[in-house]
């Protein structure tokens, strides 16, 4: 019964992703739910789907505005001194973490370093933090 109400609330948030291809809360909820079950390829995909999203120049209309922080419940980012990661570098964040988990350390790497370049302030330690993981999973 448990994994069937798992599995219909994917098929929710999977036609939620396909009715707004272009919102960004129905795809960080199925990067969070791949992440969860550690299917870390199918996250990646939507990793690099939330890198395109957040890449695009958004019209969300009035009054719209997507706090990626809040959509992963309050997840404060090591090393980020409680700056905020701005939507772009959040997606690459996400994004390195489900290559790293695939093995794909130079993917990871150049995902960090696109990421980085978009933070702001302090965010940058994030970054920093998150490329010594890779490196360190990469060296085991």
């Amino acid at each position: 019964a448990e994994a069937q109400a798992e599995a219909e609330a994917e098929g929710l948030i999977e036609a939620a992703a396909t009715e707004s291809p272009r919102r960004w809360e129905a795809h960080m909820e199925l990067w969070q739910l791949h992440d969860c079950r550690r299917d870390h390829k199918r996250a990646t995909l939507i990793g690099r789907r939330l890198v395109e999203l957040a890449g695009m120049d958004h019209q969300w209309g009035p009054g719209l505005i997507v706090d990626g922080q809040r959509l992963l419940r309050g997840k404060v980012w090591a090393c980020s001194g409680y700056a905020a990661v701005g939507p772009l570098s959040l997606a690459h964040l996400l994004l390195a973490k489900s290559l790293r988990h695939c093995g794909l350390w130079e993917d990871a790497w150049d995902a960090l370093i696109v990421g980085e370049s978009e933070a702001a302030g302090s965010a940058h330690g994030t970054f920093w933090y998150q490329q010594a993981k890779v490196c360190m999973r990469a060296l085991r």
